[in-house]
């Protein structure tokens, strides 16, 4: 107990509390910006068991502001980078790593194994099916979201308290809102939500009464503003909703069967410096940003393919499209590195 002695003196925690954080275990959905500072507090805090699931690789745009990261772990698995940070800070701990994207083929079982789910994404259509899964599950979701120097923190489902489609009922009410990879994000934002996501996670294994449930924090670091808004309902709160997350993939399609699309186009919603980069005559280069804007420049008599890094930028834009412009439009499911893959695949030349 020598480790954690200056937060035992705390009478809030004290050597019970302490065991309460050990027998605890959290699910961190993500581990850039947000969760690298909640990985980080979570495991100095003697969290006994943490699960971590990412996909991604490190990158050295990561390194600003996801801070368990170094240069010397620039293309490693973020997750087994992890594991290795936290097994340097606290050896104790049980860390699990889940080297994939989270999604409704995963979610039920991976939120089934953990009490509190911690949303450190930095997408919508994940947060929404957090929102569902824990709902479902009876999982606590502690959940924050970023925009360029603005972000918000809430703790959902908590004793039968609002969740996430309290604020947004519905996917379109949220759609508009874009990730830090879209519009870039203050260096010190997501560090700061995600020490406050951890705080919230502590108090909730510890039995606090003051948890963030039913109200939203609002910050603002360029004004210096803290805000606290109470969460009032909306009358659509529903998990089976139409906009739920199902039922946004059945615009998508897959490399195996994109051949019985005719007159296609493809589209990649990444950012210019994403990699890797894919240089065909029939993939148009629009990150998400500006896919409104610039859309009318794309023939709308053609079947639109959007493609991402994951698969979750381009169901956001094939919803958007779709619904503005009324149009055809599909998400590819897999990702740019498998697409790039297939491109280059002689057989596949034929299906453009």
């Amino acid at each position: 107990m020598d480790r954690y002695i200056k937060q035992i003196k705390l009478d809030l925690l004290g050597e019970v509390g302490q065991e309460k954080l050990f027998k605890s275990n959290v699910l961190i959905v993500g581990c850039g910006g947000l969760g690298s500072p909640v990985i980080d507090y979570l495991s100095r805090a003697g969290v006994g068991k943490i699960g971590i699931i990412d996909y991604d690789k490190v990158e050295i745009s990561n390194l600003h502001r996801q801070s368990i990261f170094f240069e010397k772990d620039v293309g490693i698995k973020k997750v087994i980078s992890a594991k290795k940070y936290i097994k340097k800070v606290n050896s104790k701990i049980t860390v699990d790593i889940y080297d994939q994207s989270f999604d409704e083929k995963n979610a039920s079982d991976l939120v089934s194994r953990y009490k509190i789910i911690v949303d450190c994404t930095d997408d919508i259509l994940t947060r929404y099916l957090i929102c569902d899964i824990t709902k479902k599950l009876n999982k606590i979701h502690v959940y924050a979201a970023l925009h360029k120097n603005q972000g918000q923190l809430s703790v959902f489902n908590y004793q039968n308290g609002p969740n996430y489609r309290s604020i947004f009922p519905s996917f379109n009410e949220s759609s508009n809102i874009l990730n830090c990879n879209d519009v870039g994000v203050l260096g010190t934002l997501p560090g700061i939500l995600g020490i406050l996501q951890a705080n919230e996670v502590i108090k909730i294994i510890l039995g606090q009464d003051e948890v963030l449930s039913g109200k939203v924090m609002i910050i603002d670091l360029l004004k210096n503003e803290f805000k606290l808004l109470n969460i009032i309902e909306k009358t659509s709160n529903k998990s089976n909703d139409k906009t739920s997350f199902m039922s946004l993939n059945k615009n998508s399609i897959s490399l195996d069967t994109i051949h019985n699309i005719k007159r296609k186009i493809f589209v990649d919603l990444r950012n210019f410096d994403e990699k890797p980069r894919i240089n065909n005559k029939k993939v148009l280069k629009i990150p998400l940003d500006s896919i409104e804007n610039k859309f009318n420049n794309i023939s709308k008599n053609k079947n639109i393919i959007f493609f991402c890094a994951s698969g979750k930028r381009s169901l956001l834009a094939s919803q958007i499209i779709k619904k503005k412009f009324n149009v055809k439009t599909y998400s590819l499911n897999e990702g740019a590195d498998k697409f790039k893959l297939w491109l280059n695949e002689k057989k596949n030349k034929k299906y453009f």
